[in-house]
């Protein structure tokens, strides 16, 4: 009886584990495969990653907290004073929130009735922010504003409107490390912004505001240090920016626009500050220097005076650093070096005893055409007198390279809409859409001509008559997140270029290739989308020791990648995980020693004949590269398994897939006839058992 019972218990046993072991040990063997495979139905550019929004940053979309007449003031520290709240007390109302060790004043209109105060913070060091609210009609006495920051740090004031008031925005006596971000502040009394006393807690920022419309100043500057004042647009005012014993303070890339008096008004008892990258249009005057008391250090440059002349009373300005001086709409001077500077000085009124001696020379503007820059000098401009230019960003370094970014240009049909020759400076060309570029030899939405060092990202170089992207005679350059679509000849044409790095680019419906390699060696080719290009996906041409790697080539018109021997044979290159899917041939190896997988895998053929059947994710036979090489990948991808009456023997490219698809366990008629075996084994000593209880 206990023989019959373990036998029962055994057979149990034994159906349970042949019923879940075979299943889990393919599930867990085929994980390299499986996790191939969802990489290529899932995977996203690193330039489409997941934006990260800081709620910190993000105002809600509240209806607005009605404070009519009834202003917020915060004092920081203790005592309370009468008419002030805590902190701990301001964030009890429905209008302040804490997150993450902030304090948030957010959503809140508020029209002091003539009255005056708005928002008051004071003697305060937390971090706080004001947001996303309106303050109007604070009509307070001297420095008093709609919003009012009084020996207070760390502060953000961002995206608010604080107009018809007696000023908008003031820091006051010893305000340090706050910023002023994304607010409008117009028509009020007095002026847009004041600063007053911050000379020893520094570190203010003022950017991205828009300054109109005030009776007196845009900004006012009273005693202040180590302030960046940057990216505003400050207009109609009487003066756009008023400085007065200010140092170390940096003013850039600001719009001083029809300010009646002066775009800025240099005060007494500045020393070391820095005016660069300014536009001045339609002022009394672009920059006013009348002062009974010097102002040394102080370094005027790559300033754009479009419309207005500059008043300098005291001549001890410097209105040039030791390579750029500004643009000056009236200067008359010639530039036969072609650097983009002026041959002659320019004489700064009144007297003319100040001078610029590097005045710009030239429309520094963009005026919508192509752009060619030759570092030699010979066939175009040289990176100098790119440096000089209002869209020439950068110094060509390294860490600080030049830029060209956001050019739509239209190549009409002749010649490259961007070419960069004989240069080894540090470049980016970024974020530009380039098309309609000629279509002789070389001719292409960007082209790079003897160049190293540059990066090319997220353009887009599609629907040119020659390719999308050109590359002779290069070296180590990166061409990343770019789309190169439905040019006449090539997406991508190199040609003896060495030491590139191709990633994650889109090279799609272009006539001849996606990508063209002629006589080019040790460039990677990584993670690129290259389908339903006419003939070829990839065409080699006498190219060696070329890495081509996790590249979808779908759709080709006759080769998903040909390596050619027309002159000499492509050797060396290696090929592994890359994805052939629906090409009329998925590959040609005319070459020598290309290899096809790396050792332990290699690539994933649609029409991959062979199987699976150890789980391992690699096809159990080659698959044979057509080709003059009579080369194979030894280590096809494989996702599906074969039983044991199928003829997987050959595994060779060019034939039709026998599998439909669906994944079988190895040796699956075997375990199923087992299971059927057990489970009426199992009811025959049932079934026994009870007939001998009932003996």
């Amino acid at each position: 009886m206990n023989k019959r019972k373990n036998i029962v218990i055994y057979l149990t046993i034994s159906i349970i584990f042949q019923s879940i072991i075979p299943s889990f040990i393919i599930i867990n063997n085929r994980e390299r495969v499986n996790e191939l495979f969802t990489s290529d139905l899932n995977k996203k550019d690193d330039a489409h990653q997941k934006n990260y929004i800081d709620d910190l940053n993000r105002p809600k979309q509240a209806d607005l907290f009605d404070l009519t007449g009834s202003p917020i003031r915060i004092r920081g520290t203790t005592p309370i004073y009468s008419g002030y709240i805590s902190w701990a007390q301001a964030v009890s109302q429905p209008w302040c929130t804490y997150v993450g060790g902030v304090y948030i004043i957010e959503n809140v209109y508020m029209d002091g009735q003539g009255g005056q105060y708005g928002i008051e913070i004071r003697d305060s060091n937390v971090q706080f922010i004001i947001r996303n609210c309106i303050v109007t009609n604070v009509l307070g006495i001297s420095y008093e504003a709609a919003i009012h920051l009084d020996n207070t740090n760390n502060g953000i004031i961002m995206n608010n409107n604080c107009s018809y008031s007696n000023v908008g925005i003031t820091l006051y006596e010893n305000c340090r490390n706050n910023k002023v971000i994304n607010n409008v502040i117009h028509n009020n009394s007095d002026d847009g912004i004041d600063i007053y006393q911050t000379y020893s807690n520094p570190d203010n920022v003022i950017i991205n505001n828009r300054i109109e419309n005030n009776t007196q100043t845009g900004i006012e500057v009273l005693s202040g240090y180590n302030l960046v004042i940057q990216n505003n647009n400050i207009r109609v005012n009487e003066h756009g920016l008023h400085i007065y014993d200010c140092d170390n303070t940096k003013v850039l890339n600001n719009n001083f626009e029809e300010n009646s008096y002066d775009g800025i008004w240099f005060g007494n008892n500045n020393n070391d500050n820095n005016f660069t990258e300014n536009y001045f249009s339609n002022n009394g005057d672009g920059i006013n220097h009348f002062s009974v008391s010097a102002n040394w250090n102080n370094f005027i440059y790559k300033n754009y005076f479009i419309s207005d002349t500059c008043y300098d009373n005291m001549n001890v300005l410097h209105w040039n650093n030791s390579y750029i001086g500004n643009y000056w709409y009236d200067y008359t001077g010639n530039d036969n070096d072609g650097d983009g500077i002026g041959d002659s000085y320019y004489n700064v009124p009144p007297s003319g005893s100040n001078k610029d001696y590097k005045p710009i020379h030239g429309n520094p503007f963009y005026d919508g055409g192509k752009i060619h820059i030759d570092d030699s000098g010979i066939s175009g401009h040289t990176w100098a007198w790119f440096s000089t230019r209002a869209w020439g960003k950068g110094l060509g370094t390294e860490e600080n390279p030049y830029i060209l970014d956001n050019f739509n240009i239209d190549g009409q049909g002749d010649g490259s809409c961007i070419i960069i020759g004989n240069s080894t400076k540090y470049f980016r060309i970024e974020n530009c859409t380039l098309y309609n570029s000629g279509s002789s030899f070389g001719n292409a939405g960007i082209s790079l001509d003897n160049v190293n060092n540059g990066i090319l990202i997220n353009n887009n170089c599609s629907n040119n008559s020659r390719n999308g992207i050109n590359l002779d005679t290069c070296g180590y350059n990166l061409l990343l997140n770019n789309t190169l679509n439905s040019n006449s000849d090539s997406g991508l044409f190199m040609i003896n270029s060495n030491i590139n790095n191709i990633t994650a680019n889109i090279l799609n419906n272009n006539s001849i290739h996606g990508i063209r390699i002629d006589y080019c060696n040790q460039n990677t080719i990584f993670d690129n989308k290259i389908y339903n290009n006419s003939l070829y996906g990839i065409f080699l041409f006498t190219s060696d020791s070329n890495n081509f790697t996790e590249n979808h080539i779908y759709y080709s018109g006759e080769i998903g990648i040909h390596l050619d021997n027309e002159d000499t044979s492509s050797d060396n290159n290696l090929i592994y995980i890359n994805w052939f899917i629906e090409n009329t041939i998925n590959a040609k190896d005319n070459g020598t020693n290309n290899k096809w997988d790396n050792g332990s895998i290699g690539n994933y053929w649609d029409d991959y004949v062979g199987c699976d059947n150890n789980g391992d994710g690699i096809g159990e036979t080659a698959y044979s590269i057509l080709g003059d090489a009579i080369a194979q990948d030894n280590y096809p991808i494989c996702n599906k398994s074969c039983s044991l009456t199928t003829d997987s023997d050959n595994g060779g490219g060019g034939g039709s897939n026998s599998s439909d698809g669906d994944d079988v366990i190895p040796f699956g008629d075997f375990y199923f006839l087992f299971t059927i075996i057990s489970v009426i084994s199992l009811i025959f000593f049932l079934k026994r058992k009870v007939n001998i209880k009932k003996i």
